[in-house]
């Protein structure tokens, strides 16, 4: 059984048709069909007032459209769509917009990114609002300093953590250099807001390694962790390094990507007198050979004397 409330149309109406919900770029012309003989067609674009439609419509803006049928006294159902118009990219010219874009989105770089440092399909780049890193294959060597030609395009996506630039196109180098902002950083402790840096870091006096995990030891008893992605040969002994690296993270822990590795580990001397340990270049050790006399000791303090009547202080 069906029960009607109200009086039924006496003839059916024929809906009419409209294109299919869609987007544009700066305007959109439609058409509306009618398909239903000897009727009038009515649509709307503020969902309450009807008019009578007589040519074609052109939206310039986001528009929904209604529309009907109308014959005498009885009305065909309501179709709708709405226009949307597409808004302009927004140029993507640092590298912070980069960064700040959601995973697996497209871009192309209008903007000046220097290169600070490449090993293989890794190559870091900096500019004046951060740092970034193009993984994959990559087309061509660059040099500390340089800066790419714009126009590049390339995906963001982030790895365990760690955001890179994957799928890159079009990479060259401008001929235009910054060795400003090329130049290593020097840091002391790794930070989230230094990712993807190029940096160095000093007065490492030895190496913990455990395959590719390495721990960079300070004389001071901190540390800091380490990456040897690169193969880089590790000191076994202890001396004074500084390591060139790039600031990095996996599964949401910061590491430094081992790019190389430069120091000293202190020579040995072996000298007979006090006269002799004088002229030793700075920081040198040295063993003692001679027999030495203590002539005084106050707390951490211990002076001597050698068989040539020299004095010194340990």
């Amino acid at each position: 059984r069906v029960y009607v409330d109200g009086e039924l149309p006496s003839e059916f109406v024929a809906a009419p048709s409209i294109p299919a919900t869609q987007n544009f770029d700066n305007s959109i012309t439609v058409e509306i069909t009618n398909n239903a003989e000897g009727a009038t067609v009515m649509y709307n674009t503020d969902g309450e007032t009807w008019t009578e439609y007589t040519t074609a419509l052109t939206f310039t803006e986001t528009t929904t459209l209604q529309a009907k049928a109308v014959k005498g006294e009885n009305e065909s159902s309501v179709v709708s769509a709405t226009y949307t118009k597409n808004e302009p990219a927004e140029d993507i010219t640092t590298l912070a917009q980069v960064n700040a874009l959601d995973d697996n989105t497209e871009f192309e770089f209008k903007g000046d990114a220097v290169v600070t440092a490449q090993e293989g399909q890794y190559l870091w780049l900096r500019d004046a609002t951060g740092y970034g890193l193009i993984y994959g294959t990559i087309d061509g060597e660059f040099t500390n300093g340089q800066v790419l030609s714009q126009n590049w395009t390339a995906k963001k996506t982030t790895f365990r953590g760690l955001t890179e630039y994957t799928n890159a196109a079009n990479l060259s180098a401008s001929g235009v250099t910054n060795t400003a902002l090329a130049a290593a950083q020097e840091i002391t402790a790794l930070s989230e807001d230094m990712i993807n840096a190029y940096v160095l870091v000093k007065n490492v006096i030895s190496f913990t390694v455990s395959g590719k995990n390495v721990t960079a030891n300070f004389e001071d008893g901190t540390t800091m962790v380490m990456y040897n992605q690169f193969n880089v040969e590790v000191p076994t002994t202890e001396g004074n390094y500084t390591v060139e690296g790039a600031v990095g993270k996996y599964n949401e822990n910061l590491q430094l990507y081992i790019l190389s590795i430069e120091g000293y580990v202190p020579e040995e001397h072996n000298v007979n007198s006090i006269a002799e340990a004088y002229a030793l270049p700075e920081n040198a050790t040295f063993t003692m050979f001679d027999e030495m006399v203590v002539t005084y000791q106050k707390g951490n303090r211990l002076w001597i004397r050698d068989t040539e009547g020299t004095s010194g202080m340990i």
